[in-house]
């Protein structure tokens, strides 16, 4: 009931307001990785990336995480690569990114995060492999316009990658 209120009052309130309710039901329940995934999220929507790593990190090791915990440790580690330089953390999130794929078998929206985080890593390989999924899964979903613009995207930040480009032209080229 606890950690039901809580994700509730998250989605009603906010993230300043859930917290406090939200580390409560984490510590009732440690093992609610739903939770944890939650107020790892408002707390990077607080700026406060290492208090959500510290959250995530606590997760009892008998316990598996989720695509859900994965994409909270992508997006704090990506939130503390913005406080420390270096490539550590990038890097971080980059290995969580991936494990949300695996367990999910990926969505546009995680391929969009993966693709942008690898282009800004340089690893263009990569990151025309997650704009080319996404891109696929857009189409296969009937999506054609949010395709061409997922598209266009990764040949804005991949400008010499051919199947980009093929892809955009035959899906304009396609009725």
């Amino acid at each position: 009931m606890l950690a039901t209120n809580a994700l509730d009052m998250l989605q009603v309130r906010g993230p300043k307001a859930a917290i406090p309710l939200l580390a409560r039901a984490v510590e009732a329940d440690p093992t609610n990785v739903k939770v944890r995934g939650a107020l790892a999220t408002a707390l990077i929507a607080m700026r406060q990336p290492r208090r959500a790593m510290q959250v995530l990190d606590a997760l009892p090791t008998a316990v598996e995480p989720t695509d859900g915990y994965w994409i909270a440790s992508a997006n704090a580690s990506l939130a503390m690569a913005k406080v420390e330089a270096g490539d550590r953390w990038r890097s971080k999130a980059a290995i969580a990114f991936q494990r949300a794929e695996a367990l999910t078998g990926g969505s546009p929206r995680l391929y969009r995060s993966m693709a942008r985080l690898a282009a800004a890593r340089g690893e263009f390989g990569e990151a025309a492999r997650c704009y080319q999924a996404g891109a696929q899964m857009l189409i296969a979903q009937g999506e054609r316009v949010p395709a061409k613009d997922f598209l266009a995207e990764g040949i804005t930040k991949i400008p010499n990658d051919q199947t980009l480009r093929a892809m955009l032209e035959q899906l304009v080229n396609t009725p």
